[in-house]
């Protein structure tokens, strides 16, 4: 192993950017779709386009109080947080089942 992966708090610091990266991809998917649906008027075609953007506010929230809470444990302590994952995996998983619907019965 490297110097860079035995330094401890490296872990932590790694899940902060997962988090930043999910949410950020997530928030951008909403602008994409709500981009895509401005000039659709039927509400239903808006509900990817709302979900997107309401998981990624979500997210940004959580990944807040997951890097408040990581950045006050030391390192040595930090313990996962499995309903967390578990939670915006599902919603995700959710969210690219109701896109796919979307693409494929969009006109």
């Amino acid at each position: 192993m490297s110097r860079l992966t035995d330094r401890p708090g490296l872990q932590a610091e790694r899940t902060i950017m997962a988090w930043d990266r999910t949410v950020l991809g997530v928030l951008a998917n909403g602008a994409l779709l709500l981009w895509r649906t401005s000039l659709i008027t039927g509400y239903e075609q808006w509900l990817p386009a709302v979900a997107a953007l309401g998981l990624g506010i979500t997210g940004a929230i959580l990944a807040g109080l997951r890097h408040h809470q990581l950045s006050r444990t030391p390192p040595e302590r930090v313990r996962p947080a499995p309903v967390l994952m578990a939670a915006m995996t599902t919603s995700i998983y959710l969210l690219g089942a109701l896109v796919i619907l979307f693409l494929t019965t969009a006109p």
